[in-house]
């Protein structure tokens, strides 16, 4: 099953009207053990957020945080 990117861009500011569908998919692998490697930690959140495929807003405000929290 392929999950839909979306246009990062497309809330920045704001949280978006529905949940991307990444955003669940990688909070469940997050949750289940997956730790972002060197390089994916070295991105800076546009970049992060393109990798992940989820709004600016859901890598700020969701994936940000909880990856923050489990940093070694």
């Amino acid at each position: 099953m392929t999950l839909k990117r979306v246009d990062r861009y497309e809330y920045w500011s704001q949280p978006p009207l529905a949940p991307s569908p990444r955003l669940a998919y990688w909070q469940a692998r997050i949750a289940a053990g997956w730790r972002p490697n060197k390089r994916i930690r070295g991105l800076g959140y546009d970049g992060a957020a393109e990798f992940y495929g989820v709004y600016m807003w859901e890598y700020l405000e969701v994936l940000w945080p909880i990856l923050h929290e489990l940093r070694p």
